[in-house]
């Protein structure tokens, strides 16, 4: 029956009306196409059923050809109408859910969907509707592409916030800077939080967690210096900092911090120290005091 339906769909409409159907009246996919039951809320007959379900295939079939999907991005991109793109991009999604396309070969390989979850994810940033994006950041998740997936933990990271859920928020911020230590989005928010709710201790040991996981990289070596430095725990920022520049010679932060980091320890010597100039300890503490400067000078050098 099935097959006899979608002979008499491809006789009956020209690929131009699929088009022109797929174009102009997808918002009614949902609510048209794939409603089983008549205004009366009572089932439809088998052959309707198949016959609504073989247009919806091919208007698939034209999805995922790509043409559509190229053709919604670049209306969004050139419109930049997010409640309307959302509620294009929304419905491709939803559409593949549906119980009635369950089991469809193309709808299962779908490569396209993710990238549309990306898009309705986006939209719905723009409009500051954080539940539709925490919605779709899930499958934006699941996409195999690495610059996809990172946004559905950064999107959600993001939404969580907004919404107030600290737990949430930080969950994934961490479950983010895991995957991807290299994307500073995910570690400079978490050094934000800790910084402002002066949780220095929990977020050193989160990053001695990742310099453990991540020696290599300059960045992890940097924040950990940078958290020790706070901590005052000047020679641990001193190893932190030198670690990351072995590893990035020209790491400017690193280097300025590094110089700071002496000035500091001059400075405090210089404070405490006595004021007998005649004194050995004077003579000791004033060595000191240059020898700190003399480190320092080479890093300020580097970045000046």
């Amino acid at each position: 029956l099935q097959q006899a339906v979608m002979e008499h769909v491809q006789e009956s409409y020209s690929s131009e009306e699929i088009n022109d159907f797929y174009n102009n009246e997808m918002v009614n996919v949902q609510q048209i196409m794939l409603k089983t039951t008549d205004e009366n809320n009572m089932p439809l007959p088998d052959d309707a059923i198949a016959q609504k379900k073989a247009i919806a295939q091919q208007v698939w079939d034209k999805i995922m050809a790509g043409e559509s999907f190229a053709d919604l991005k670049a209306q969004y991109n050139e419109d930049k109408d997010n409640e309307k793109a959302l509620k294009y991009f929304s419905l491709y999604i939803e559409s593949a859910q549906h119980p009635m396309l369950a089991g469809d070969s193309a709808i299962v390989k779908d490569t396209f969907k993710t990238q549309i979850a990306y898009y309705a994810s986006l939209a719905s940033m723009q409009l500051k509707d954080y539940k539709s994006v925490l919605k779709y950041t899930p499958i934006v998740k699941s996409s195999n592409n690495k610059d996809i997936n990172r946004y559905g933990y950064e999107f959600a990271a993001s939404a969580y916030r907004e919404l107030g859920d600290t737990a949430k928020w930080i969950s994934e911020l961490q479950e983010g800077v895991k995957i991807y230590p290299e994307h500073n989005y995910f570690f400079g928010n978490l050094l934000d939080y800790y910084n402002q709710s002066q949780k220095y201790d929990e977020a050193l040991n989160f990053a001695n967690a990742m310099v453990s996981n991540n020696p290599n990289d300059a960045f992890m070596q940097y924040v950990k210096g940078y958290l020790c430095q706070n901590l005052q725990k000047y020679d641990m920022a001193i190893e932190a900092y030198e670690a990351a520049i072995a590893i990035n010679p020209n790491y400017t932060d690193a280097h300025s911090n590094l110089g700071l980091v002496y000035c500091t320890l001059a400075r405090d010597i210089q404070e405490k120290t006595t004021t007998d100039y005649r004194s050995t300890k004077y003579k000791k503490d004033q060595e000191l005091i240059k020898d700190y400067f003399r480190k320092a000078m080479p890093h300020y050098e580097k970045v000046r």
